[in-house]
């Protein structure tokens, strides 16, 4: 069996699912993602169990129940793999089954051989009628989605200083450069804002500002557009990498951190546009 430490939102969730998918498909072992930081990580909470995905999941409990009857070696038993560094490594295919998993792994390099595999898997078990209809609007347009970040971007100094918030003239030129490869580009605006993206992104196409769903809903509906504008937010990546159209535009910043790790040459995809 191949345990994931899970942390962080639904962005780094994913990371962590996709990656410890990989590994255990490798070894043709199951998967457990270790939900127990949760248990006093009040700021997050754990979400994945809302998709089709293939693991075990395990609190606290479960796990030193398990280690007590023998079924489980955790600490310390088990082997710990922690990330060295934030770029892909290449040696990671290279580690064991009965591993655990500790860092953020934001390479799609780490699972890509399971691509088609995941984007089977991560898909709702359930969906809302409005999110539904919706659905329908989306497939029928040449719909572009819009992820705007705010909230802690803006409100906590600490996460601030560390990501930064994207420029409107990031914006100013994404819009432009759709506007230069898509003939009738239809805007979908997602935000943890929605009210502050409605007063200041004001564009003469068409536009939609979503609200009223979850987090998951509106990661597929972002999923489910033709082309997507991203900021430095691991949530849109992963509903730009999810979107299965093969003629997508995805467009990011270039820029991922303002003040964390330099190197972040494997984050983005090689097809992406970088601004």
């Amino acid at each position: 069996m191949i345990t994931v430490e899970m942390l962080g939102g639904l962005g780094n969730q994913l990371f962590r699912y996709a990656t410890g998918r990989s590994l255990a498909q490798k070894h043709k072992t199951g998967l457990i993602l270790d939900v127990s930081h949760y248990e006093k990580y009040k700021l997050r909470m754990f979400e994945l169990g809302c998709f089709n995905i293939k693991a075990e999941v395990r609190n606290s409990t479960d796990i030193f129940t398990r280690i007590a009857r023998g079924a489980l070696k955790f600490f310390p038993g088990q082997k710990t793999y922690r990330e060295k560094h934030y770029h892909f490594d290449p040696g990671f295919f290279d580690l064991p089954d009965g591993i655990y998993l500790s860092g953020y792994f934001q390479s799609e390099k780490y699972f890509s051989p399971i691509a088609v595999k995941l984007k089977q898997e991560l898909t709702l078990k359930t969906i809302t009628y409005t999110a539904k209809k919706l659905l329908k609007e989306i497939d029928s347009t040449d719909s572009v989605s819009v992820h705007v970040r705010r909230g802690d971007y803006v409100d906590n100094p600490a996460t601030r200083k560390l990501h930064g918030v994207c420029s409107s003239e990031y914006f100013r030129k994404a819009f432009d450069l759709i506007g230069k490869k898509v003939n009738e580009p239809r805007y979908y605006f997602f935000s943890d804002d929605i009210s502050w993206v409605k007063r200041n992104m004001k564009l003469k196409a068409k536009s939609f500002f979503v609200a009223g769903n979850t987090a998951v809903e509106d990661l597929i509906l972002m999923e489910r557009c033709k082309h997507n504008i991203i900021v430095n937010s691991t949530y849109g990546w992963w509903a730009a990498w999810l979107n299965k159209n093969p003629q997508k535009i995805v467009i990011a910043p270039d820029k991922w951190y303002l003040q964390g790790p330099k190197d972040t040459r494997d984050l983005l995809p090689e097809s992406w546009l970088k601004i």
